[in-house]
């Protein structure tokens, strides 16, 4: 996989190069680097930068991340976002469920 240097308040993604925000951010010249594995992002980011874990498995298969992601995570005191996750710490994941016309748009500049 091909990665991007990045910068202050950098930003790491776990996704596969055909996913759409990674597609997104290329075309829009955002500076981020990209990783196979949420462990090898958690690892490479530096205190309280972004990693973005997403779902290129979705709706197939939920996003796996091992505890210890969560608890580096925690100590580098990252931005994390996991897409469709399987499992979070002290939190209770319910199977998905099939809705129809539910939306959500968020926006913030948590991620920088």
């Amino acid at each position: 996989m091909a990665a991007m240097p990045a910068t202050a308040g950098e930003l790491h993604l776990v996704c596969s190069p055909t996913n759409d925000l990674h597609q997104v951010l290329v075309a829009n010249k955002v500076k981020f680097e990209i990783h196979d594995k949420a462990g090898a992002a958690v690892a490479a980011a530096t205190h309280g930068s972004a990693v973005m874990i997403l779902a290129d498995g979705y709706p197939a298969k939920p996003t796996q991340a091992a505890p210890a992601v969560f608890e580096q995570a925690r100590k580098k005191r990252l931005r994390l976002f996991i897409e469709f996750p399987s499992a979070l710490p002290g939190l209770k994941i319910g199977k998905p469920r099939r809705t129809r016309l539910e939306r959500a748009v968020v926006a913030s500049d948590f991620f920088g």
